[in-house]
């Protein structure tokens, strides 16, 4: 009965992280591929922005031209048409947007400044530990 119980113990510690890291590899892969087939993809969906539960408004690209669509459970009506020159607008300042609040950008020396103020706390902010 104590060798039983070993047994399944030793299992259970080598057969969970395998099946962890074979899901976690899977993942990447199946991720790739559906980037890759999207990539080329005639017809994207460039921000979708929820208004209540079930209402969104979709910006969509279609080529060189594009839409504004409020989408509904009974109902998907378009409520603007787009330009080349607004669509390429909008995905410049999304794509400004996103570089303004990616951390990775900081400089070394800023991310270190940002942990230790986090980690250790400063006096004059009020924060004492």
């Amino acid at each position: 009965m104590d060798k039983t119980l070993i047994e399944y113990l030793i299992n259970i510690i080598v057969v969970v992280p395998v099946v962890l890291i074979l899901i976690v590899i899977s993942l990447k892969l199946s991720k790739s591929s559906v980037d890759k087939l999207s990539s080329g993809s005639y017809v994207k969906i460039i921000e979708k922005i929820n208004i209540s539960k079930d209402t969104s408004i979709y910006v969509i690209k279609m080529g060189s031209t594009g839409c504004v669509a409020v989408v509904s459970p009974g109902n998907t009506e378009i409520i603007k048409e787009l330009d080349e020159e607004e669509l390429e607008e909008i995905v410049d300042n999304k794509k400004k947007k996103y570089k303004a609040i990616s951390i990775g950008k900081l400089s070394l020396c800023n991310k270190n400044n940002i942990l230790r103020n986090k980690l250790v706390g400063e006096k004059h902010n009020g924060y004492d530990k």
